[in-house]
């Protein structure tokens, strides 16, 4: 208990008082009652004071750190047709809007499938007012539903070689 009170005197010893140099920041009381820290910056060894002045700085910064995704502002986009994107009209963590256009899919089907479908229905259509008028079904009718078919087809080929250059 002794050795304790005796090393808390609050006398500081010779070994700190010979380090100190004044280079240890003091609290100041002004007449109002407020309170500064005083410090000489001329007694502190390697410092030196000089204006501030504006500078540019580089166009890139690199750092090191963590990424972490926010699945609040994150959203999973689901396309209402299959094909291969053939551009994307934005980057990484850009703000998107309601009805902005993302990237631009490469849908065969949606080329190949209208044309076959007009060649068929046209083909159909005059196939049956030939046969209505005049009895019989026309090389022109028959020409057009085969058209309609080798265009389809050709679409479901085209459609195949789109969704496997995606896995490649």
């Amino acid at each position: 208990m002794l050795l304790a009170g005796a090393a808390c005197s609050g006398q500081p010893r010779a070994s700190e008082s010979d380090t100190s140099n004044g280079t240890e920041p003091r609290l100041v009381k002004d007449a109002a009652g407020t309170e500064a820290l005083e410090l000489s910056l001329e007694k502190i060894p390697g410092l030196s004071v000089v204006p501030v002045q504006r500078v540019e700085l580089p166009a890139t910064l690199e750092t090191t750190g963590q990424v972490m995704l926010d699945d609040r502002r994150a959203a999973t986009i689901i396309s209402r047709v299959t094909g291969r994107v053939e551009g994307a009209s934005l980057s990484q963590w850009d703000n998107v809007r309601r009805g902005q256009p993302i990237v631009t899919l490469y849908s065969p089907l949606k080329v190949f499938f209208p044309v076959s479908a007009a060649s068929l229905l046209l083909g159909l259509a005059y196939g049956v007012w030939n046969v209505i008028a005049h009895g019989k079904i026309p090389m022109g009718s028959a020409l057009l539903i085969q058209l309609a078919v080798v265009v389809f087809l050709f679409g479901l080929i085209s459609e195949q070689i789109a969704s496997g250059q995606d896995r490649a």
